[in-house]
């Protein structure tokens, strides 16, 4: 018959060799997992603990590169200037490093976060044939528009004198950009292929600063969240015309909700009977629009329009918000009052 004290000194001795399970005892894949809730910079920084963990950053989902991921973790700035910035050079050796090392596998999330342009293109068109490659599900690419302090030198007559970055025609392939959920572009250039036809899966939608409206018109029809952030410029004469807008519900027939934040570096005079008669799109029915708000909204005669364009569009439409309060998302951060800013 057993003892019932040496049944009770098993059980204890189970539960410490429960309670003893070390993190490095874990399963690689969980050990990945864990590590991709680290910032990369940290999450590379284990690969000294041990031969183990020295590949384990190497599966990290989430790829974050910006000024303070690609930093060295030793590396302390006294002044946001001078030697505290990352350079071009630096930023760009940093990542290629990173990529290269890393699986190319399971990458939910990709986002570049730094001050460049097309003359970086050799190197950003890797940084996106590499998120084609992995199948990422989100990429976000936010360059000269981002964290960029516009000093007067930088602008000449209300634009940046930097070309943007233009997207490889690659991610408009219909089997590369068929993984994608979530896209976010900032200061990036869109020349669309002739045969686009939208991306297939895409949910989720943000363009910010000089985004050109397509001359042909194509769907997105899995898009359910689009977030429009316009930058307007120009007393007398200005180049965006906010009506054209209208063509979010064509491009998006399943759209629920609309974003739409304007920020008007001009007159903001309301709409008057002088301004002239209001003009008016042909009606698209939508029928799965349910919620719009409309920030930046000073009564301008084409956000008149528009707005009146989308209350007779909807008609499934539950909640409309107007306000004249400027709000502006982190993407665009000190961009220069002279950018233009266009989505499509």
């Amino acid at each position: 018959m057993k003892n019932p004290k040496e049944g009770l000194n098993g059980s204890i001795s189970k539960r410490r060799k429960a309670m003893n399970v070390q993190l490095f005892n874990l399963p690689m894949d969980i050990l990945s997992r864990i590590l991709s809730e680290l910032p990369i910079n940290d999450a590379i920084r284990t690969s000294i603990l041990s031969r183990k963990w020295k590949y384990v950053w190497c599966s990290h989902n989430n790829l974050t590169f910006n000024s303070a991921t690609m930093r060295k973790h030793y590396f302390k700035s006294t002044t946001h200037y001078g030697n505290g910035i990352l350079s071009d050079n630096e930023f760009i050796t940093r990542v290629d490093k990173v990529l290269h090392q890393h699986s190319g596998l399971g990458v939910e999330r990709m986002e570049v976060k730094f001050r460049l342009h097309n003359k970086h293109a050799y190197y950003i068109d890797r940084w996106v044939n590499f998120a084609i490659a992995s199948k990422t599900k989100e990429l976000n690419i936010h360059l000269f528009g981002w964290g960029k302090l516009l000093l007067p030198r930088d602008i000449s007559y209300g634009r940046v004198t930097e070309e943007p970055y233009n997207l490889p025609s690659q991610l408009f392939d219909a089997g590369n950009g068929s993984y994608l959920q979530h896209l976010e572009l900032t200061s990036v250039s869109l020349q669309l292929p002739a045969d686009f036809n939208g991306f297939r899966n895409l949910k989720h939608l943000t363009l910010v600063d000089r985004m050109n409206l397509p001359r042909r018109l194509f769907k997105f029809n899995y898009l359910r969240h689009l977030n429009l952030e316009l930058v307007i410029v120009g007393e007398e004469e200005r180049e965006i015309d906010v009506l054209d807008y209208a063509q979010v519900l064509e491009v998006a027939p399943f759209i629920q909700k609309l974003e739409l934040r304007m920020w008007m570096n001009c007159r903001h005079q309301p709409y008057r009977k002088e301004d002239g008669e209001l003009r008016s799109r042909p009606r698209h029915q939508h029928g799965h629009l349910r919620l719009v708000r409309m920030s930046g909204f000073f009564g301008h005669k084409d956000q008149v329009e528009l707005a009146l364009h989308i209350l007779g569009s909807s008609v499934n439409l539950e909640k409309m918000e107007i306000t004249p309060r400027i709000e502006r998302t982190g993407l665009l951060f000190e961009v220069g009052m002279g950018s233009y800013l266009m989505a499509s």
